[in-house]
């Protein structure tokens, strides 16, 4: 019986600010999983980030099925975000599917 090969460590992120968090993980190559869990405790958007400032960060999603979608990028305010990650399972396969941002 084969053993499952463990996936990779999670990039180090700069935790100190929103700004350095989404760097840090766009540097590592990573599609971003943004939570607002004030308005929605059980979602999250998967995506690249396109713009980000002091009021607004705009994610490029990414669908379940691994399709960039068309819309426009989906705008939350940087005070509502709650939760960043990166790395994790999820993300990369959708990122492997997806592939570069179109």
């Amino acid at each position: 019986m084969a053993s499952a090969v463990p996936a990779p460590p999670p990039p180090p992120l700069e935790l100190d600010d929103l700004a350095q968090v989404v760097a840090s993980a766009e540097r590592a190559g990573s599609l971003l999983s943004v939570s607002d869990e004030f308005s929605r405790p059980d979602a999250c958007w998967i995506g690249s980030v396109t713009s980000l400032d002091r009021e607004a960060l705009l994610l490029h999603e990414v669908d379940v099925r691994g399709d960039w979608m068309r819309t426009r990028p989906r705008a939350f305010d940087t005070a509502d975000v709650t939760r960043i990650e990166a790395g994790g399972g999820y993300e990369r396969v959708l990122h492997l599917v997806a592939g570069p941002r179109v």
